[in-house]
């Protein structure tokens, strides 16, 4: 006779319903779409990185050059300055000069004439007897701007014109 007890047989682990295997297998899933999200959003961070790195170094590499082509500018108003020419005022530069990360850029340079007094103290140590000297220099400023107006480099170089020495003061 077959016993009866309160408690239900216990059945093989093989005969059971294979709920928490569906259930895994949904959360694996969920998992996977999580970690397909990150991985996605952290590509998107590493490009967008990337863009702007490379605006900066192209940035980095249009200042460089228009400090070079600013400082070719200077040493051709200096020549002309001191060989009493006019100087060139602006110009466009060229493909050729500087690639094309100087394309549609415009480089000026301008000249003010000031007068610089030096005081040169005496020996004997009398105000009045100190030497003023005063140095004419021609102060060039050569400026590189894109073609948004936008300032890329400024540069300056003063260059002597004449000396005159006066008596005491």
């Amino acid at each position: 006779m077959p016993s009866h007890s309160p408690l239900p047989a216990a059945t093989p682990r093989a005969h059971r319903a294979p709920r928490r295997g569906i259930l895994r297998r949904g959360l694996t899933f969920l998992e996977v779409v999580f970690a397909a999200a990150i991985l996605g959003i952290a590509a998107l961070a590493a490009l967008e990185l990337l863009a702007s790195t490379d605006n900066a170094s192209l940035f980095s590499r249009r200042q460089a050059l228009a400090a070079v082509e600013a400082e070719r500018a200077l040493m051709v108003a200096s020549d002309a300055v001191k060989a009493g020419q006019t100087i060139p005022s602006s110009e466009a530069l060229s493909d050729a000069l500087g690639g094309e990360a100087l394309a549609d850029c415009i480089i000026a340079v301008t000249a003010n004439e000031i007068d610089v007094d030096f005081t040169i103290p005496s020996t004997s140590g009398n105000p009045a007897d100190d030497q003023i000297v005063t140095l004419r220099i021609s102060n060039l400023v050569a400026t590189v701007t894109d073609s948004d107006g936008d300032l890329l480099v400024r540069m300056e170089r003063p260059v002597p014109l004449s000396t005159t020495q006066g008596g005491g003061g």
